[in-house]
């Protein structure tokens, strides 16, 4: 039991970053924001995280300094998307957050509370593992394919046009293969 105890106080002292939520669950507290706020959609995970580290009684002060230190990689993260006049969207609130705190991990997600996994998270940034990267690379390579064999049939095509002068439509349609035409 002592081992446990002393890998736990371990663990605790690696910890950078605390929260302020106390005993209320993060839909509670985010609740609460909302109502305080009059808003009726729930905020993004930007601010969700803004939320949960201010101190108590506090708009502007945050918890300790590694939340200080976020909140302020994350605003000028944000500002200088605006300097190169992207639009502010969910997505780019989620790239911003990744750059930040990092990809989310083990279908874990970082600052919603629990029950929450990646599905329930639109544009999240997860670690691609193992199988996942070899998929991707297999999907990216089946894509570079199709646009190889697509370029090869309209070369032909244009190829036994130019040599017959001019031939119809449905005849350069029957020489495509059924991919290129869907």
């Amino acid at each position: 039991m002592k081992e446990k105890a002393a890998i736990n106080v371990n663990n605790r002292k690696q910890k950078k970053i605390s929260h302020t939520t106390g005993t209320l669950t993060y839909a509670a507290k985010i609740y609460q924001w909302q109502v305080e706020n009059n808003k009726d959609a729930p905020p993004n995970r930007k601010e969700r995280f803004k939320i949960t580290h201010l101190k108590k009684g506090s708009k502007t002060q945050y918890i300790d300094e590694a939340s200080t230190q976020a909140v302020l990689s994350l605003e000028q993260k944000e500002a200088e998307k605006r300097n190169q006049n992207i639009d502010i969207t969910l997505e780019v609130v989620e790239d911003i957050y990744a750059e930040v705190f990092g990809v989310e991990k083990r279908n874990r997600v970082r600052g919603m509370g629990t029950g929450y996994t990646w599905s329930d998270v639109p544009f999240i940034h997860t670690e691609k593992r193992g199988i996942s990267k070899e998929v991707e690379a297999l999907r990216a390579a089946v894509e570079e394919q199709k646009k190889v064999s697509e370029r090869a049939s309209m070369e032909q095509i244009s190829q036994v046009s130019s040599s017959q002068g001019e031939t119809s439509m449905p005849q350069m349609q029957s020489a495509l293969p059924d991919e290129a035409l869907a």
